[in-house]
């Protein structure tokens, strides 16, 4: 093998491996980075009362906004079966879209959440959809303690 043929090849690797750089971060820059919480939360309503519920927030952690289509709650029987949250409850800003570095917020009562079977004592994971329909859930952990 001569000078030019070890410049050739020297030449395509180094091409291959600029073109696989491009095509990785071209894959990163779309990925949606979306971190999802469930905690156990005290909602107030003016002038009204203090309610128990269940909040589900999605994080964007990306750099491009993200449009949430669906929350919810994993029952925990096994079942594959979930909790949907079906109308926007009173300030809540899921579904929606969630901008770069923003977060958004959806929330369930306590009695229809121990009503559906969820105990609250025991782990549980919340989850939300996105428009891509990639569905994301948070880590399970127990809300209250006994």
């Amino acid at each position: 093998m001569d000078a030019g043929d070890a410049i050739a090849v020297y030449a395509a690797i180094v091409a291959t491996g600029g073109l696989a750089w491009n095509i990785y971060s071209w894959r990163a820059a779309r990925v949606s980075r979306v971190e999802v919480l469930v905690q156990f939360a005290f909602l107030p309503e003016p002038g009204v009362d203090v309610h128990e519920g269940v909040v589900i927030t999605a994080i964007n952690r990306g750099d491009r906004p993200v449009r949430v289509d669906g929350a919810g709650l994993d029952l925990q029987d096994g079942s594959g079966r979930t909790l949907a949250v079906m109308q926007p409850p009173h300030g809540a800003t899921l579904p929606g879209v969630v901008e770069p570095g923003q977060s958004g917020m959806t929330y369930l009562l306590r009695p229809p959440v121990e009503q559906s079977g969820i105990d609250l004592t025991r782990p549980l994971a919340g989850w939300v959809r996105l428009a891509t329909g990639e569905l994301l859930r948070s880590k399970r952990r127990a809300l209250i303690s006994d």
